[in-house]
């Protein structure tokens, strides 16, 4: 495992040209590179993502949190029509009726954080079926994650 992450090798670099620019911007809010991008557990996954066939499942201490993002922001500023001071990063959890919001986490992850493992054969955005699914016991001997963004 590295405890590098790459943003170029990000897929989202195929849509947004300045995507690694952004995301460099962001980290200097967040104060390091090293961060996975994650979704609270109460909220479902909007859609699937083709680059994205494995979802895992973590849990992390409070500690390990390194802030939130207000996604609809974020897209914004993404699409070149909001700015990242504009409410992008906050260090405490935005409350429960703003827009939906992402978790960055510190990286790397420790061994214990991790929970589950999912494998999708993804159909569309909005279909997929479960290849395999992994509990923590049977992740023993799997690294963690490494990270695409």
């Amino acid at each position: 495992m590295t405890d590098k992450l790459d943003p170029a090798r990000s897929p989202y670099t195929k849509y947004c040209a300045d995507y690694t620019q952004k995301r460099h911007k962001l980290a200097c809010l967040v104060g390091t590179e090293l961060f996975l991008w994650c979704l609270p557990a109460a909220r479902e996954f909007p859609r699937y993502e083709f680059v994205k066939p494995v979802e895992w499942k973590i849990e992390v201490h409070d500690n390990r949190i390194l802030g939130f993002v207000d996604d609809k922001r974020w897209d914004e500023y993404l699409k070149g029509t909001g700015s990242l001071a504009r409410g992008v990063f906050s260090h405490s959890c935005p409350p429960a009726h703003e827009h939906e919001y992402s978790v960055l986490v510190k990286f790397p992850l420790r061994k214990e954080e991790l929970r589950c493992k999912t494998v999708f054969r993804i159909a569309t955005p909005d279909q997929a079926t479960i290849l395999s699914q992994k509990s923590l016991m049977s992740l023993e001997n799997t690294p963690p994650p490494t990270g695409l963004l």
